[in-house]
Parts: structure tokens; C-alpha cells; sequence
């Protein structure tokens, strides 16, 4: 979406967690990782681990950082970076699932 939806950038870089009242504060970050643990429970029937939740959240704000950090190298997106990225949350996931 960073290259494909207007504004999407500038509103998904907005998302910041303020340290201070990091317990109230809920991200896109967490949003996405929300959804994903419900996808995983409708389609697979897995989910309610608190440990799955940890993992998915990681994975999610894992790649959100490497995605920012490709589109500010490049404003088309570091298709290395990108990739890289891509490889990070895969192996960090390999090691984390089952």
C-alpha cells in the first residue's frame, strides 16, 4: 500500500507508540496482528495462545520497521530491502511455529 494508496505513507509512518502510555495506545501494528490471529483461528482453528499472539506481533512490527526502512532508502520501496525483509519475518517465523 505504501505504493499504491495516497497518504498511506505519511499516515502509516504517523503510527507511533508513546512510551509512556504504551498499555493505551493501540497501532496499525496491532490491528494487523489482530487480524491475523483471527484469520489463523478461522481458517485453521488455531489461536488463543498468548505465545502465538507474541510471535504474530513480532513478526508484524518486525516488518513494518524493515518496510519503513525500505521506502525511506527509496521512495518506490528498496526492493532489496524489501526482500530482505520478507526474509527476516519468514526465518524469524521458521524458528518461532511449529
Amino acid at each position: 500500500m505504501y505504493r499504491t494508496a495516497p497518504g498511506f505513507r505519511v499516515l502509516h509512518l504517523a503510527d507511533a507508540i508513546d512510551p509512556g502510555r504504551a498499555d493505551a495506545v493501540t497501532t496499525g501494528g496491532d490491528v494487523i496482528a489482530d487480524q491475523i490471529l483471527a484469520g489463523l483461528a478461522q481458517r485453521f482453528g488455531i489461536g488463543g495462545d498468548d505465545e502465538l499472539g507474541k510471535t504474530v506481533t513480532v513478526a508484524v512490527e518486525t516488518g513494518q520497521a524493515l518496510v519503513r526502512l525500505a521506502f525511506r532508502r527509496d521512495p518506490e520501496g528498496c526492493t532489496a530491502s524489501i526482500a530482505e525483509a520478507n526474509g527476516v519475518v519468514c526465518d524469524y517465523l521458521a524458528r518461532r511455529l511449529p
